[in-house]
């Protein structure tokens, strides 16, 4: 799960470089009714790099479950859901520390910790550029956070194309800012 070598030197209060990437498996599947079940599940790999150490965490992120509803359909959709947020590790900061001593508090977290409650709202359209088939979407929603953080309001909006779409094939690009 973790390991690092540290120096002598690594304890002198220099700032830790931190440095992480974490791919994902994200996946919605249409439910009858106009329900949605969407899941994001991340693999974290996050390291802490003082000059002197390198301390390295991989594993499970915070990982997301969705249950979203569709309320209007047409050429604008739009949708609820509720989603939670919880962590898929353990937290192993006393292993570390017990392991490490003073070191073990360097290796980076996968995530917060925390469970997070959600509310969102989503706002899409479909459109057309010439014969290049695209999309359009934005959420709002409320983030009710269980542990030290404070509640948020997040957002995202999306912009994207199907470029194999006008042959009937399947394919997509998009971006995303959130």
């Amino acid at each position: 799960f973790s390991g690092a070598e540290p120096s002598d030197e690594a304890m002198m209060g220099m700032p830790a470089a931190y440095a992480d990437i974490s791919p994902s498996a994200y996946v919605e599947v249409g439910l009858p009714l106009g329900l949605e079940l969407g899941t994001y599940l991340p693999f974290v790999v996050a390291q802490n790099d003082d000059g002197h150490a390198r301390f390295v965490s991989y594993g499970g992120g915070d990982g997301e479950f969705a249950l979203g509803k569709r309320v209007l359909r047409g050429s604008v959709a739009l949708s609820v859901a509720a989603a939670v947020k919880v962590p898929l590790y353990a937290d192993r900061s006393d292993e570390r520390v017990a392991s490490y001593g003073g070191y073990g508090t360097r290796f980076p977290a996968a995530g917060d910790g925390q469970v997070d409650l959600d509310g969102r709202l989503s706002l899409g359209s479909s459109l057309r550029a010439g014969t290049l088939p695209m999309w359009v979407q934005g959420s709002v929603g409320y983030r009710h956070r269980t542990g030290d953080f404070v509640d948020g309001l997040p957002w995202s909006a999306q912009v994207g194309a199907s470029p194999a779409g006008a042959s009937g094939a399947r394919g997509w690009a998009g971006l995303e800012s959130a």
